[in-house]
């Protein structure tokens, strides 16, 4: 079993990098993708604004400056002012609009909901150097939200993917300053490293993150078609993409230094640890809020084991979703909800 598959992961890998040279050379020298990239650009903030109003509960779209960080970031706030806040961190290779299924039923309960594109991502700035995608720096970005909100605490953080790694880090760094943890699809950072490096199935499901230290080559696979590309991604969910959806999430892409921010989060996580500067077994990892995992089952990146985080919760709960992809805001909205609601309330 694990030799096959070895084997379609070496294959995978070796076409990656064929299909990322020829991409390479195909960014410099086509005028018509150029082309295609520009006019996309050119609409991501017509396309934002357009998302934003879909949601329909008169949220809004602004940029708000973090001086602790020096990073402006863009959020989508919709709710009353006096209501909890719950902030929501969305993964690669998506933005705030992953939350936009969930979004107007958090703000139909009372909450004040902040859905933020991370650094690097969409229309927040993207600053250059992997050093500043650090995940402890990406942490103090969140501190910034809650602060700029001028409130003690958020009654609650959502995440997925990147996000929840994020938002693991800043629930063990500012444990005062959180009352409740959602995640979704997302190992706690310690038990993803464990697993990549000391777990083989794992391993090999992680071939892409390997790929992703290449410096330049996964920047031309994404950007030469970008919604192409996007659209492979997503064909596994098991709810048809929407078209708009993926426009929108390349247009934010395809914006200049956004490929390159968005893949530093791989580049500083493991050279970080590669070379000692985080995840060393001496920081303190433990989360002492209520912790809910949410998990679909069918995630072909990330196995079940990295699933739980209780070694490091001290309230902790797991809840399997079957026939969920990892874009489990995508696949089953409602069952996110269904579980989360009660959680948070």
């Amino acid at each position: 079993m694990l030799i096959k598959k070895a084997i379609k992961v070496a294959i995978a890998f070796s076409f990656t990098i064929v299909y990322s040279v020829l991409y390479a050379i195909l960014n410099v020298v086509s005028g018509s993708a150029r082309q295609r990239r520009e006019a996309l650009a050119a609409k991501v903030e017509e396309l934002n604004n357009n998302a934003v109003r879909d949601l329909g509960c008169d949220a809004k779209s602004k940029k708000i400056f973090i001086p602790s960080t020096n990073i402006n970031l863009h959020v989508v706030e919709g709710g009353p002012s006096d209501g909890k806040l719950v902030i929501l961190i969305h993964g690669f290779p998506e933005n705030w609009a992953a939350w936009s299924a969930i979004f107007p039923s958090l703000v139909e309960r009372g909450y004040f909901v902040v859905a933020i594109d991370m650094r690097g991502y969409n229309l927040s700035d993207k600053p250059s150097g992997v050093k500043n995608y650090d995940t402890k720096l990406l942490s103090d970005d969140i501190l910034g939200v809650i602060k700029h909100y001028q409130r003690v605490q958020a009654h609650a953080i959502l995440a997925h993917d990147w996000g929840g790694a994020v938002a693991y880090t800043f629930a063990s760094t500012y444990p005062q300053l959180l009352k409740k943890l959602v995640i979704m699809n997302a190992p706690h950072p310690v038990i993803w490293l464990r697993n990549i490096f000391h777990n083989g199935v794992q391993f090999l499901s992680s071939w892409y993150v390997f790929y992703f230290l290449i410096p330049f080559l996964p920047e031309s696979f994404y950007l030469y078609n970008t919604e192409k590309t996007l659209a492979g991604m997503f064909k596994l969910t098991k709810k048809e993409f929407p078209k708009k959806n993926l426009e929108l999430m390349a247009s934010g892409i395809v914006q200049s230094g956004s490929i390159t921010g968005m893949l530093n989060y791989y580049r500083s996580f493991f050279w970080g640890y590669i070379f000692g500067r985080h995840f060393t077994g001496k920081e303190n990892y433990d989360i002492l809020c209520p912790t809910l995992v949410v998990w679909g089952e069918n995630d072909i990146a990330l196995t079940k084991i990295t699933a739980d985080s209780r070694e490091f919760c001290k309230d902790f709960s797991l809840k399997y979703i079957p026939n969920c992809t990892h874009f489990i805001l995508e696949d089953a909205p409602e069952v996110v909800l269904k579980n989360v609601i009660p959680f948070l309330e």
